[in-house]
């Protein structure tokens, strides 16, 4: 193999550039690549080249060669020096810029950098000049995994020295769509100490050999009507392709497949774009019009897909075209080889038609798909799912702080992960289309939808349900993330149990030890909220007056404990507060002693009063939200026994007191 060297812009051929312009004019291939179709440059939020010279062989102790690697930064919402980091994964196709989709409403949010790093292969980022098989054998999840570590790492190292910082970690967090979602999700269980968590949007996390759930879905999604004309035209075209194949092909302007399957995949996948990304009238209002005024049907489809699919979408027959996929040289339809060398290696995906009841041709089967491999890419090519599932976990990932988001009509949500937990959230948007990557891109899918807005959603509130739970899921991972010396976990801190009285709430919220004993909860976390002031207690610990306090100024916000006591102890503290404008603070309040206990931290899981009166009735969770000047605060207390949390509208405090007025805390002031 020709020695490599790292790769440089002046070094690519003109073939690239011609790869970037495709995409970047919203060009995009089949469903088949998964990928979002590309946006128009007005569309990024940056285009702006940057370089990153990368390993080619991260399992190699031998192999020293390296390669261009191209990425990109945003930072103009970000909080420097010490704002969060938001990588956002190119997933298998050119990556032209960062676009202009919900990451930069979450980058507004949380005053984070974004930066981009492009795929290895695809785009500017190819190790080499020709994409024989042999070459390609570099070109796995795995090996992009440890590129995202290694650039992860070099970009940290690059911001600390622009900031002249030693050793800072800032707070990271990894955002995926689809294939990049999966990325996104399986970057956090092999690199957790690398992220804070992740997002994974839409994310094919189970390898699957024989896909028939999305042929399932999509016929669930185009509704009983539109999805009984579509298995007509399909078996119209089966029987036309009988009598006069070449004429149905002209058709719709495809002669070129002379392959009948590559034609048939062709026409499945017409269809399915419309439901993925969120245009389904756009297919099924003129197909069931033509079928009630006895049109043509095969008529109808072709123009559907000659306005709709190749022109309006801007897919390429070529893509289908397995001659055209045997092609080793760099052109601008480099993905279409590369995406299908991952599918046929590691994950399969195979669309293939279900047994009874399919919308596709069933000569589109596991067969046609194993002869492709093996015809594109040589004998011994294809795919071992059961080793990736093995690796990744599939949809049974034992990882934690991963999001994960699909749509209701996205037929790959099947290859995602769709049960939740408190470590690993996944939601569902559900509306009439919502499809591939709606949280990120609004609806439709495609074209792009700057800041990804939800207004052309049938159900604009089902996105806004799921982007508040996914801000809030982000903004406690974020406070709980560990990045810097002195700053610790809150959980890693306050370990305890509530199992012994409460199994049912102690179940829910995940908690353990109790044996532990809280000493050291004073340096939890570091605020750095300018318009706090100092707190103020009167009177003693409750329930214990000779219990001595301890307090403690951690840049102006003072921690308050009461040092354990016959095993009681009263904590309070202030979990993280940012007095930008529109943004909000978390309190939360602490209880324990060998009886009963109670503890609720600000949980985007919502523990509901019914549940929590249901395993303790004399407890009870409250749950406001204040407005102080021009602060928005949003206050989740756990109000215990005979405390009671209310506001001070005048003094422009949160203060809680005990019933009898005994005692009186002010929490925070802010002017």
């Amino acid at each position: 193999m020709t020695k490599l060297t790292a790769t440089t812009p002046a070094s690519m051929s003109f073939a690239f550039f011609l790869l970037i312009l495709a995409v970047a004019s919203g060009g995009a291939s089949a469903s088949r690549l998964l990928r979002l179709p590309g946006a128009t440059s007005k569309n990024y939020l940056t285009n702006q080249e940057h370089w990153f010279n990368q390993t080619l062989d991260h399992f190699s102790p031998y192999d020293h060669r390296h390669f261009g690697q191209r990425y990109y930064e945003y930072l103009d919402n970000f909080r420097a020096p010490d704002g969060p980091i938001f990588l956002k994964i190119c997933g298998e196709s050119a990556c032209s810029g960062i676009a202009n989709d919900y990451i930069s409403v979450l980058a507004k949010k949380f005053g984070a950098a974004v930066v981009s790093l492009e795929h290895r292969y695809y785009g500017k980022s190819s190790p080499f000049k020709s994409l024989t098989t042999e070459n390609l054998r570099f070109l796995s999840s795995k090996q992009a995994l440890f590129d995202l570590a290694a650039f992860r790492q070099y970009y940290q190292d690059s911001l600390n020295a622009k900031f002249n910082r030693s050793n800072n970690e800032n707070s990271w967090f990894v955002f995926g769509v689809s294939y990049a979602g999966a990325l996104s999700a399986w970057f956090r269980l092999k690199f957790p100490h690398l992220t804070c968590g992740s997002l994974a949007s839409s994310a094919v996390v189970q390898a699957i050999h024989n896909f028939t759930a999305f042929d399932k879905q999509v016929g669930e999604s185009a509704g009983p009507e539109c999805k009984s004309v579509l298995q007509e035209i399909t078996n119209l075209v089966d029987q036309r392709l009988g009598s006069d194949a070449e004429a149905v092909k002209t058709l719709f302007n495809a002669a070129e497949l002379k392959n009948d399957g590559d034609f048939l995949y062709f026409l499945a996948d017409a269809a399915v774009i419309a439901i993925q990304y969120g245009n389904p009238d756009r297919l099924c209002i003129p197909l069931i019009e033509a079928k009630k005024a006895g049109a043509d049907l095969v008529e109808a489809y072709a123009a559907y897909v000659k306005d709709y699919y190749v022109g309006s979408f801007g897919a390429s027959v070529q893509t289908y075209n397995q001659e055209h996929l045997k092609k080793t040289t760099l052109t601008d339809d480099t993905s279409d080889r590369l995406w299908w060398f991952q599918v046929c290696t590691e994950v399969a995906y195979f669309q293939v038609a279900p047994s009874n009841d399919s919308i596709r041709s069933p000569r589109v089967d596991s067969r046609y798909h194993l002869d492709l491999c093996k015809n594109v890419f040589g004998e011994g090519i294809y795919p071992d799912v059961t080793a990736t599932n093995l690796y990744y976990g599939g949809t049974r990932i034992a990882g934690s702080r991963i999001i994960f988001t699909n749509g209701s009509q996205d037929p790959w949500r099947h290859a995602s992960k769709q049960t939740s937990s408190p470590e690993m959230p996944s939601f569902i948007i559900t509306c009439h289309n919502c499809g591939h990557g709606t949280d990120f891109r609004g609806c439709p899918q495609s074209p792009l939808v700057p800041e990804g807005d939800s207004e052309n959603c049938s159900s604009p509130d089902a996105v806004r349900r799921v982007r508040q739970q996914i801000v809030q899921t982000i903004d406690w991972w974020l406070s709980e993330c560990s990045t810097s010396p002195g700053k610790h976990s809150f959980l890693s801190l306050l370990e305890f149990s509530l199992s012994s009285v409460l199994p049912k709430l102690s179940k829910r919220v995940g908690l353990c030890s109790n044996k532990q004993r809280m000493l050291s909860c004073l340096n939890i976390l570091r605020p750095s909220c300018p318009c706090l002031e100092e707190s103020v207690l009167e009177g003693s610990c409750i329930g214990e007056r000779n219990v001595p306090l301890v307090r403690t100024l951690i840049h102006g916000v003072q921690v308050e404990s009461c040092l354990p006591t016959r095993q009681k102890l009263w904590f309070s503290l202030l979990r993280r507060v940012d007095c930008r404008e529109n943004s909000s603070f978390e309190f939360e309040s602490v209880i324990s002693n060998p009886f009963w206990c109670g503890f609720v931290l600000a949980f985007r899981s919502r523990i509901d009063n019914a549940g929590l009166q249901e395993n303790a009735s004399n407890m009870k969770l409250s749950s406001a939200r204040y407005f102080l000047g021009n602060l928005k605060c949003s206050v989740y207390p756990m109000v215990i026994i005979q405390q009671d949390l209310w506001l001070d509208n005048g003094h422009r405090t949160i203060v809680l007191k005990d019933r009898n007025g005994s005692m009186s805390r002010q929490i925070v002031k802010c002017t």
